[in-house]
């Protein structure tokens, strides 16, 4: 049966419990010197593990960044978009009578549900509203100002700068992940090479090497 591989988190646990463990035995850190593991190659382990520590957490917050953008992102548009409505509803009231008004609000054929189509389509009411004086007056007779129409559309352009907030946030996120593999990867080889270093190096120590949290070399059996 394959052993489950341990998440990041336990391995650099494990690793900070090794180096922590042999830089307190004397005996052992002179020992693993001898095998070309001296206080500056056990240093520049301990800065590895402490940049791939960093570079966890940098993701992680990143992650609940990009939750918390995409979470601002719906709840701007699922506002906007009601309030869209609510004006498109109105506007099929107010121009039933006027087939190009009715063209230049965009009210033929259907809503697009793409995010991409919903914003070319809230932008084509608003602003086919804004820029015509007869279709104001029409949506006027109902209760619509110029000022419930601008501030559709200003909606519509918050909704736009959330969304190239989550994206940014979302490429942030996939370097951050990247960066993370590429540190992990390098230090999960500088450690296996330790671990198998520390099972020759002390195997007259049992005792650091349990310590270390490194099983010792196996041997087989005698016939």
């Amino acid at each position: 049966m394959k052993r489950r591989k341990r998440d990041l988190a336990s391995r650099t646990a494990a690793a900070r419990l090794a180096i922590d463990n042999l830089c307190r035995d004397q005996q052992g850190k002179e020992q693993m010197a001898q095998y070309g593991y001296d206080e500056h190659r056990i240093g520049q382990l301990r800065a590895m593990l402490d940049r791939l520590e960093k570079l966890r957490n940098q993701r992680m917050q990143a992650l609940a960044e990009q939750h918390r953008a995409s979470d601002a992102l719906k709840a701007g548009r699922a506002w906007a978009d009601k309030y869209y409505k609510n004006l498109l509803k109105i506007a099929r009231v107010a121009f039933a009578d006027s087939k190009g008004a009715w063209e230049r609000a965009g009210l033929s054929g259907r809503r697009d549900r793409t995010f991409a189509g919903w914003l070319v389509q809230a932008r084509q009411f608003y602003e086919g509203i804004a820029h015509d004086d007869a279709m104001l007056k029409m949506m006027g007779r109902y209760g619509v100002t110029g000022a419930k129409l601008r501030a559709g559309l200003d909606m519509v352009s918050e909704v736009e700068k959330l969304d190239r907030a989550h994206k940014a946030m979302m490429a942030h996120t996939r370097q951050a992940g990247l960066d993370l593999r590429q540190a992990a990867k390098a230090f999960n080889k500088a450690m296996s090479a330790f671990y198998a270093i520390a099972r020759v190096a002390l195997e007259n120590r049992p005792d650091l090497l349990n310590a270390m949290g490194i099983a010792p070399a196996h041997r087989p059996k005698a016939e």
